[in-house]
């Protein structure tokens, strides 16, 4: 949207974009939409005057259409209805007032352990860092305090659709945005340190710390595919042997009682409740077309 050219790859990018965003996540959906309407009113108001400025406002207005629309699609779907009516409705003057408390849970509980990841991922910025450019910018601090403030507003704004829906906290997979604008505090961390000259203590090391850091990064990383890998593996082994016991003892019992499955890692399991009438239970029946009843096993202690 920024970039000073007219290109037709810019405008398919444009589309993609909001083809994705909006048809995949409608909290990000409604923060993007707003964040562009506010750059429109900003280039009406500020009547910032150049070349490039018709070009801009053409693709922000394609933007807000196209993302708008795949919104709309997404917004109207059967799905939304039926999760809609598992929480209760509240006024938009209660969820502003609840979304106040939701921002501080997620700033207080979701964001500590991120951000001391975000400090090791994004150590390299510090590498980046000349010390003098920091030093001579009497805006600093001015500088930090704006993009916290912002970077604040923007969590409740991305929070905000979420409380007025369900009334609690975005689930972690849902939280994905806010995450990535938290590299924002390490960047800034880093930038602090090239200041007041912390890193000259680490000049001499700091070609090592590089590569001990890739090898953590790669190690990790490794770790966790194979660790997926056999999670995965069995949970996929369990649902397939599942499906194949419901369709063999299906005439047998008018209710089959079924193991828990295993733990599914990064994938979204399709477990089911102790109670027949949970939806997940009656979209599985739905699903495999039966007529009869599933419910997962109540394992007591012994």
């Amino acid at each position: 949207i920024l970039r000073q050219r007219v290109s037709v790859i810019d405008y398919m990018l444009i589309l993609l974009c909001g083809f994705y965003i909006g048809g995949s996540c409608g909290p990000l959906s409604l923060t993007t939409l707003f964040l562009l309407l506010i750059m429109l009113i900003l280039l009406f108001v500020l009547r910032i005057e150049n070349e490039y400025k018709g070009q801009l406002n053409r693709k922000i207005l394609l933007s807000i259409c196209v993302l708008g629309f795949f919104f709309f699609l997404q917004y109207i779907a059967p799905g939304n209805r039926i999760r809609e009516s598992f929480f209760r409705e509240i006024s938009i003057i209660e969820s502003i007032i609840l979304n106040v408390k939701m921002t501080g849970i997620i700033v207080l509980k979701r964001l500590p352990l991120s951000l001391l990841i975000d400090l090791v991922l994004t150590f390299p910025i510090a590498l980046m860092i000349q010390p003098s450019s920091v030093a001579n910018s009497l805006n600093w601090m001015r500088n930090v305090l704006i993009s916290t403030i912002i970077f604040g507003f923007l969590i409740f704004i991305f929070q905000w659709s979420i409380t007025f829906k369900t009334q609690d906290v975005g689930a972690y997979r849902t939280l994905f945005f806010i995450q990535t604008l938290s590299v924002f505090f390490s960047a800034t961390f880093w930038i602090l340190t090239a200041k007041y000259g912390i890193l000259k203590k680490l000049k001499s090391s700091l070609e090592r710390i590089k590569i001990a850091l890739l090898s953590a990064y790669s190690l990790t990383l490794i770790f966790l595919i194979c660790h997926q890998f056999v999670l995965v593996r069995q949970y996929h082994k369990a649902t397939v042997d599942r499906n194949v016991y419901v369709r063999k003892n299906h005439q047998k019992e008018e209710i089959i009682e079924l193991n828990p499955l295993p733990e599914s890692g990064m994938l979204y399991s399709a477990e089911l409740s102790t109670d027949t009438a949970f939806f997940s239970n009656v979209h599985y029946k739905q699903g495999l077309k039966f007529e009869f009843s599933v419910r997962r096993k109540i394992f007591f202690p012994e």
